[in-house]
């Protein structure tokens, strides 16, 4: 085989292993969604304590730590 012919069965090997997956997996994701079978995560509630006061500011990064005076 000479370097050309190598390169693109590889090239496909390599469509064929990770690529053609990720495709029908989506495919597949995106089917259900229309369906519904698969739904979005719930909006979070207002949390009105933590916006109204100075007092307890919530990490960005972390959610679920309050950072303040203990």
């Amino acid at each position: 085989m000479d370097k050309t012919s190598t390169s693109f069965v590889v090239g496909l090997l390599f469509f064929l292993r990770c690529l053609l997956p990720l495709v029908i997996m989506l495919g597949v994701s995106a089917i259900l969604r229309r369906l519904g079978y698969i739904k979005g995560p719930p909006s979070r509630p207002p949390n009105d304590k933590n916006q109204n006061s100075g007092e307890g500011i919530e990490n960005s990064t972390e959610e679920g730590l309050v950072h303040g005076n203990v």
